[in-house]
């Protein structure tokens, strides 16, 4: 849906990263947070020119800018056993990701803004996952936050809402002689979501898929 152009004169990007980790465990509990920054000297990016082609399509080009990226991640994870029903564990998950511009020129701010556009939003997402013999299940649930820094694509980005993404799983593991069987059933965006990623060239055109369900087995010899 564009017209991209390349440029053989471009840079060799380099970064300097810095990342912090902290680890806790106890019994069956873990916990995990990491922060990072990472600053990058010709960060390569395609840019709009804010011109369109005889084709009616946008062109971009590559280009290359000072950029830093900053974000986090935040991990939780519990186990319990249920004893004759099984393990359960539970599991939650958030990160942010932000992408700066540092040394924008005149075109650049008129069209990227300070904030490199597509970028992705903050999430924050729930697991269920239980086991029992040869039965497995797992419930996820990741919602996408509407996001809060915007680039341009020459015109302001529009910041898309928010959405849940409700996926379920159930398997039943078969064996028989030399062979291993999972019988399955999967379902995806069971909540019917409008979703439509932020950092998705095609946000605008076409979401992600609907609600879906599979059903089917997988063999290993």
């Amino acid at each position: 849906m564009l017209q991209e152009e390349g440029n053989q004169k471009l840079k060799e990007e380099r970064s300097k990263n810095l990342e912090l980790t902290g680890l806790f465990n106890y019994k069956n509990f873990n916990f995990e947070a990491t922060v990072y920054k990472m600053k990058y000297d010709k960060y390569l990016y395609l840019t709009h020119s804010g011109a369109q082609m005889r084709n009616r399509l946008p062109l971009k080009y590559w280009t290359q800018t000072d950029a830093e990226i900053t974000g986090f991640e935040i991990d939780l994870k519990q186990k319990f056993e249920l004893n004759q029903y099984g393990n359960l564990l539970i599991s939650a998950f958030a990160d942010l990701v932000k992408n700066k511009n540092l040394n924008p020129n005149k075109t650049s701010l008129a069209n990227d803004g300070n904030y490199l556009p597509n970028m992705p939003t903050n999430r924050y997402g729930l697991n269920l996952e239980w086991n029992k013999n040869d039965w497995s299940a797992r419930l996820s649930n990741i919602y996408y936050d509407q996001a809060q820094y915007l680039g341009k694509n020459v015109s302001k980005e529009i910041p898309l809402p928010s959405y849940n993404l409700l996926d379920l799983q159930i398997q039943k593991h078969f064996k028989l002689q030399n062979a291993n069987f999972d019988v399955f059933l999967n379902g995806s965006n069971l909540l019917n979501e409008d979703a439509r990623p932020q950092n998705s060239p095609l946000k605008y055109i076409a979401p992600l898929p609907g609600r879906g369900v599979q059903l089917g087995i997988s063999m290993k010899i």
